[in-house]
């Protein structure tokens, strides 16, 4: 290991050698490391590469559900979403039964990880409504209802909200092509905080037969109404939004949340 002396220190690469600053001060090496080839090649790698693989896979599949979320994204902060998306990807791949290491896929994995994942996770959804909704499928919509919702009583506003309105989503995509997807979404009106307990009830149909798999989110959004305008509070950082329930339409599957 060599070690840079003199008056002048910095770090970086030039040709194959490599400087850089540790604990012991300023250091020179050899570029080295495995080439690309022989991770390509050599079979003490095969391990690797059937892992980088099944990572590519998910971080395609991770590209284009983001796009379909971002339906979403006007309405609430994305925060971290590639990273926290792609570890709950990686889980599903690896509990496809159907392909071997190298070849799992994420559609082959349990979707119930979706269940619960809260899209701003700074301000979930748990922690805002504080009533526990009612979601039904029964009917060939997925329903969400809340008899009697008393405002002040069961939502937790920010600062300077004077108003509030749910949103339910069906966000529908196929994992096999780029930008097709689609969006079915209700939401009610805007509510003065202050409002006599009401029946809430938001609908979307379950079908979508030109696509394979469809994410239903729930969310609420916050505002301050002046002089008959609507203003949205903090760029959605105060409005939570959540994945309550997924359908696989494929194989006429589906689950919703049973938690709240």
């Amino acid at each position: 290991m060599a070690k840079q002396e003199g008056p002048i220190f910095f770090t970086g690469n030039i040709g194959k050698l490599n400087f850089y600053k540790d604990k012991d001060g300023y250091q020179v090496r050899d570029k080295g490391g495995v080439t690309a080839e022989r991770v390509s090649s050599d079979p003490k790698f095969a391990r690797t590469r059937e892992n980088m693989a099944e990572y590519g896979a998910a971080s395609t599949n991770g590209k284009y559900i983001k796009q379909l979320l971002k339906k979403v994204e006007h309405r609430t902060k994305l925060t971290d979403l590639s990273t926290r998306l792609q570890k709950i990807l990686m889980q599903m791949a690896k509990e496809d039964p159907s392909h071997s290491r190298g070849h799992r896929v994420v559609e082959g994995g349990n979707w119930d990880r979706f269940l619960d994942f809260d899209l701003n996770p700074h301000t979930r959804l748990s922690s805002i409504l504080r009533w526990p909704y009612e979601i039904s499928t029964d009917t060939g919509k997925l329903k969400v209802s809340m008899p009697q919702f008393h405002p002040s009583h069961m939502l937790r506003f920010p600062d300077n909200a004077t108003h509030f309105r749910l949103h339910l989503h069906r966000l529908d995509i196929n994992l096999d092509e780029e930008n097709d997807n689609d969006c079915i979404m209700q939401e009610t009106p805007l509510i003065p905080v202050e409002t006599s307990p009401i029946d809430l009830l938001l609908e979307v149909p379950m079908g979508a037969p030109a696509f394979r798999y469809s994410l239903c989110t729930l969310g609420v959004e916050f505002f301050q109404v002046n002089l008959g305008k609507a203003f949205a509070l903090a760029k959605g950082k105060s409005n939570p939004c959540r994945i309550i329930g997924w359908i696989k339409q494929n194989k006429e599957e589906s689950k919703v949340s049973t938690t709240q």
